[in-house]
């Protein structure tokens, strides 16, 4: 950590999270390497959401992650569910973080959490705007509210 080095000015943004993030999300290897990988991608995200704000980029490679690294369904569906709730919560779920999230978890989650038909998906555009309304795409036209993520009704853990 950055910290524990007393440099104080050099202190890691969204980016340079997100960039530790997606390579650890784009690790090869064994069970054991991948876990390890994810590992560090979630202490980092966690640093991120104290220190920074993830955005919807952030998110969508939290989401590749969990679907390379994880390779217990009931984990990857616990966690990927608490993730896209912060993600929604922060209006930080980008087409991006859909997608990936959607390939993170089991059919059966993603109709639970999207409201999708059964047998069918939910289309990105038929989400509520809430859940977008800090992405790339609307932050554009000015409606970026930044704030650290909070985890007061979100336990997020491997």
């Amino acid at each position: 950590s950055y910290r524990s080095r007393a440099v104080r000015k050099c202190q890691p943004d969204v980016m340079g999270y997100t960039s530790v993030i997606a390579a650890c999300a784009s690790t090869y290897g064994t069970k054991k390497e991948k876990r390890h990988a994810f590992d560090v991608a979630h202490r980092t995200f966690i640093e991120c959401c104290t220190h920074d704000a993830p955005n919807d980029v952030t998110y969508g490679i939290m989401f590749k992650g969990v679907s390379r690294l994880l390779h217990n369904r009931e984990e990857r569906d616990r966690y990927a569910r608490t993730l896209f709730n912060l993600a929604c919560d922060d209006g930080c779920l980008g087409e991006m973080a859909y997608s990936r999230f959607e390939e993170a978890v089991s059919p059966e989650l993603l109709l639970e959490l999207t409201g999708g038909e059964r047998g069918g998906r939910s289309s990105y555009a038929d989400l509520p705007r809430s859940w977008k309304r800090n992405t790339k795409m609307r932050m554009s036209a000015g409606q970026n509210q930044k704030s650290k993520v909070d985890f007061s009704r979100h336990e997020l853990r491997p």
